[in-house]
């Protein structure tokens, strides 16, 4: 059954009432039944869910399979694929517990974007989340983030700066190779991918693979700085939220 066919038949008034699970996923208190529901149902019409994996440093050959999907998804982006490798490294000389990784969506900010401003919707958004212990009540977990410097150009003219002038070619190339111009488009407006680490009973602190010292303090407002970010750029991503509609034929 597609994801689209059951996403069709919940509508129509059936739910699933069983979840038979095999493999990496038999143990219930890996993912949630909703979870699996979700991640086969998808999200519109398409999965938002580009891996969701879980092993444990016990069993080596299922924890280098973990390590090598992660770097494969996180191709192109350096900062969240070096750091979860390097923090899932570490984790090997802990306590060997379950370890589950989650990675959604992945090089679509304009999408991301415009569905925030527009719609209210934040599943399109890049996300890294990597979990040590019960997904419920983890012991220490690994989130992605993007941050903004503050600076950079203006949402519209960022887009046509790195993509084209023309309205038909920005809609193309944007439908067609969004994951290609990415960095790009993030350099552009002053925007970058980060990663926070927590661990239970402290606070949270940035997690900085190449630093000498991995952690760092989050200081002031800087979480904060993606959502100030959106709320400065509003009237601009509206402008390429209108352009996208004009042109697209409803594709976002």
């Amino acid at each position: 059954m597609t994801p689209e066919k059951l996403t069709a038949e919940q509508q129509k008034g059936w739910m699933p009432v069983a979840v038979y699970r095999r493999g990496t996923f038999a143990a219930a208190s890996y993912v949630a039944d909703d979870e699996l529901i979700a991640a086969a149902r998808g999200f519109e019409g398409l999965n938002r869910v580009v891996l969701a994996v879980s092993a444990t440093p016990a069993l080596r050959s299922s924890w280098d399979e973990m390590l090598l999907r992660a770097q494969l998804v996180l191709e192109g982006n350096d900062a969240w694929q070096t750091g979860l490798v390097s923090w899932l490294t570490e984790r090997e000389g802990q306590a060997a517990l379950d370890h589950h990784v989650r990675v959604y969506n992945m090089f679509d900010l304009i999408r991301a974007l415009v569905g925030i401003v527009v719609h209210g919707d934040e599943r399109w958004v890049d996300t890294v989340v990597a979990v040590a212990g019960d997904v419920n009540d983890p012991q220490c977990a690994l989130a992605g983030v993007i941050v903004w410097d503050g600076d950079g150009m203006d949402v519209e003219e960022a887009s046509r700066s790195v993509v084209s002038q023309d309205d038909t070619d920005f809609i193309f190339m944007w439908i067609t190779g969004a994951d290609v111009f990415q960095r790009e488009l993030m350099a552009a407006l002053g925007l970058r991918y980060a990663l926070i680490e927590r661990v239970a009973g402290q606070r949270p602190t940035w997690y900085l693979p190449e630093a000498a010292d991995k952690r760092r303090e989050i200081t002031g407002d800087e979480l904060s700085s993606f959502e100030r970010f959106v709320s400065t750029r509003y009237e601009s991503i509206h402008r390429v939220a209108g352009i996208i509609t004009a042109n697209s034929m409803g594709m976002i």
